[in-house]
């Protein structure tokens, strides 16, 4: 029992370290590591607190201090996931009155540049017959075996490449002004361009995929939280209606994509509905959400949902949004940034845009 006791000590302060170690906001990759499986967190504080009231009494002074560190942790976690639970309030609403010149339909998908099953890929796309799709991790091969996409796809920016940051997007609808644009590092593209809706209406459309805090791609989380920052100061800035996707190896509740909400007002559909997780694919217990997409205000969500498997490591997302200016009065964004954290997301761009 006491060896038993011992190794339950050892697991409980290193969740409970786990669970706030993300609190000091370090960009270190092995601080930032532990804002991806809060759930998985989440039900082990649960088991080892069960464990503790099964296996321990309460008359030791220890055992109430690491039970309610465990339940302080717990409470902790689920405080940063319960956004992306249905048991919160949504952020986008649902369209009432879909139109077909007003909505706009896209599938992204990170395709694993090793997976070569690209037909299953391809009949997902054909099923849900979007306006758009992004594919990530895209290098010459996938290109090539995608290009008959261009038949129904004529808009087409195309930059693969065989380091895992290559992307592709194709499009139905018209595209304006499209180009790729390496933002923070020069093997890390992205894809701005503007979307012409049927009715017209112009949406600035951005597509992201920064490298993951993890070696050996990177040390730290630093040009990835510049890159998304950055992009919400453009989208801040131009007040235009706006959609950003990717996959920001990052997951919807860290701190980081939290400020990007708070400094770009941008909403996501996911929150009131659901996790939404597309990684990892392979691994059923370690999942959690790394493919985004966030709209601005002038939109109302039709559909969203997680595609089935296509030989990748991450699932594909499909989403559809309808252009509705005047009918979101009742959306809220966060809270926007303070002065304090707009000093944050400067620093954090100043940082990534000087890191060597």
């Amino acid at each position: 029992m006491r060896i038993f006791k011992t190794i339950l000590i050892i697991l409980s302060i290193f969740f409970i370290i786990g669970t706030f170690l993300p609190v000091l906001q370090l960009d270190i990759w092995w601080v930032q590591i532990f804002t991806f499986p809060r759930i998985q967190i989440s039900i082990l504080l649960t088991l080892l607190i069960i464990s503790w009231f099964i296996f321990f009494r309460f008359r030791d002074k220890i055992n109430i201090i690491v039970i309610a560190l465990l339940g302080i942790a717990l409470f902790y976690q689920g405080f940063r996931i319960y956004p992306y639970t249905p048991f919160s309030r949504t952020q986008t609403d649902i369209v009432e009155m879909q139109d077909s010149l007003t909505t706009l339909s896209a599938v992204s998908s990170n395709v694993y540049m090793k997976n070569h099953d690209y037909q299953s890929l391809l009949k997902l796309i054909y099923q849900k017959n979007p306006d758009l799709v992004l594919l990530l991790e895209a290098d010459e091969w996938w290109a090539d075996k995608m290009d008959t996409l261009q038949a129904d796809y004529p808009y087409t920016v195309s930059e693969p490449l065989d380091n895992t940051y290559g992307m592709v997007l194709y499009s139905k609808l018209k595209l304006e002004d499209a180009e790729v644009r390496y933002m923070m590092e020069d093997s890390v593209p992205s894809i701005h361009a503007y979307v012409h809706l049927p009715s017209d209406q112009k949406v600035r459309l951005y597509c992201l995929h920064p490298k993951p805090p993890v070696p050996p791609e990177s040390e730290s989380s630093v040009e990835r939280d510049a890159e998304l920052l950055l992009a919400g100061r453009m989208v801040k800035k131009t007040e235009e209606p706006a959609i950003l996707m990717g996959d920001l190896n990052d997951v919807a509740w860290s701190y980081t994509t939290r400020l990007f909400l708070k400094s770009s007002q941008m909403l996501d559909p996911r929150i009131g509905r659901g996790f939404y997780n597309t990684f990892s694919a392979e691994v059923p217990l370690m999942r959690w959400p790394l493919d985004h997409v966030f709209h601005t205000e002038d939109f109302q969500l039709n559909r969203i949902e997680v595609l089935p498997y296509i030989g990748s490591d991450h699932f594909p997302i499909y989403f559809s949004l309808s252009y509705q200016p005047t009918e979101t009065d009742e959306q809220e964004p966060l809270e926007p940034t303070t002065p304090k954290e707009e000093d944050t997301v400067e620093k954090k761009i100043r940082k990534g845009m000087t890191k060597e």
